[in-house]
């Protein structure tokens, strides 16, 4: 029997590996608006019962815009932490615990993706999974905060 080659090793590594999931948010815009995907514009979730208002935006529409990952929320330079219960997304502040938003997902979340933050402080995107009909399902969420996790940024 011949060794597996070292390529078809790594690829399959990098097929399996988190790395290979780019995720459904595309940005920050700086019109206060999110990129879900390659051609959504959506506006933030400001109240914890509501949903994201989505739009197909044409590439020209997006051609007008700028986008921005933000900074992504891991490791001791963290402003914030999320965890899930049930259906039930929990932001927090990293240094004081302090609950600053919860959102109901409407399904069970099967494990939490990504979250950025953005350059002012008060936009927070969770990319995140859930079960629907026996399927793991990607999703995204944008939280409009009520103020800056960062210091400095008035509110």
């Amino acid at each position: 029997m011949r060794p597996a080659s070292p390529f078809l090793i790594a690829g399959l590594l990098l097929a399996y590996s988190p790395l290979a999931h780019a995720g459904l948010f595309g940005g920050f815009a700086t019109d206060g608006q999110y990129l879900r995907g390659k051609n959504q514009l959506c506006s933030p979730v400001i109240d914890k019962s509501a949903a994201a208002s989505c739009k197909r935006a044409s590439e020209a529409d997006l051609a007008k815009l700028s986008f921005d990952k933000g900074k992504a929320q891991r490791g001791s330079s963290a402003k914030l932490t999320v965890s899930k219960r049930g259906s039930t997304l929990e932001v927090r502040a990293q240094e004081s615990g302090e609950l600053i938003f919860q959102w109901d997902a409407g399904n069970v979340i099967a494990a939490l993706g990504g979250a950025y933050l953005d350059e002012s402080g008060r936009r927070v995107a969770v990319e995140y999974s859930s079960r629907m009909g026996g399927r793991q399902v990607d999703e995204l969420i944008v939280m409009q905060l009520a103020r800056s996790l960062l210091p400095g940024v008035p509110d």
